[in-house]
């Protein structure tokens, strides 16, 4: 049978194959699905090589190292940052580049280097901020770097003033985000109340958005807290519930001993 064809020249899409895997590992990211997320960013980068499209595997790197630092591999992170702050750089895309450096400073917060996070937030941050999320991004690492050095006024200005930026947006994740950092600099200060009135702030900001997953990080420290408040019931309750919705691809929660010993800053992972 002979073919049907055409008059019309047919739309060519090269990108269309990465954008399937990449809207794949975007929902598997957002339900927390770390570890298939990461994955299907791989075989979107494969994919965006293959149509030799430079700038969306710049794109899929630095998703891979943001999916990374979310699950606290943050070796892995800054592996894939750099590498994919490094194309964004030579193919003169400056607003990735920046995000990326950001992502690395922060990285380095967690490692806390201050002098290697303060030089990528040197080298990533635009001079000029023009969207709110952009602005409250920046302020939120500029806190971080902050908190490297105690120097907690600072920081905690740093933080309220990226939460009204935020708010501008109704960005209930940024806020929820916020009120987190917020709690933490409560709890290493002793003020278990206010720091529990932070993180439920923080969960009911989260109730608004649609990644249900990264609550564990709040309701781990809301068990910490409780602890330290002496409330042994809600302790592990929140514990529990921490270790129920943990994503897939998350280094290991403490051991319940430890949140119950009322550590002097929030628990993360062993």
């Amino acid at each position: 049978m002979a073919l049907l064809l055409s008059c019309s020249t047919p739309k060519i899409d090269p990108g269309a194959n990465a954008r399937i895997y990449g809207s794949r590992a975007s929902t598997l990211f957002t339900e927390g699905n770390l570890t298939g997320a990461i994955k299907d960013f791989r075989k979107a980068y494969v994919q965006a090589a293959r149509a030799d499209l430079p700038i969306q595997q710049a794109q899929y790197l630095f998703n891979i190292g943001r999916v990374w630092y979310e699950a606290g591999e943050l070796d892995s992170a800054d592996q894939a940052l750099q590498a994919a702050y490094r194309e964004f750089s030579y193919y003169k895309e400056p607003t990735n580049a920046g995000t990326a450096a950001g992502f690395i400073a922060l990285v380095f917060c967690h490692f806390g280097n201050y002098d290697s996070a303060f030089a990528w937030y040197q080298k990533g941050r635009p001079k000029e901020l023009r969207k709110n999320s952009e602005i409250a991004f920046w302020l939120t690492i500029q806190a971080r770097i902050s908190l490297l050095q105690n120097r907690i006024p600072e920081a905690s200005a740093w933080l309220d003033r990226a939460y009204e930026s935020y708010k501008k947006d109704k960005s209930w994740n940024g806020m929820a985000q916020i009120d987190y950092y917020r709690a933490s600099i409560a709890f290493s200060q002793a003020r278990y109340d206010d720091t529990r009135a932070l993180l439920a702030s923080s969960l009911a900001l989260l109730d608004k958005t649609p990644e249900r997953y990264r609550r564990w990080r709040v309701l781990l420290a809301s068990a910490a807290v409780s602890f330290c408040l002496r409330d042994a019931e809600a302790g592990e309750r929140f514990y529990r519930r921490s270790l129920d919705c943990v994503p897939s691809g998350v280094a290991a929660v403490p051991p319940l001993d430890s949140v119950q010993a009322c550590p002097k800053k929030f628990p993360d992972r062993q």
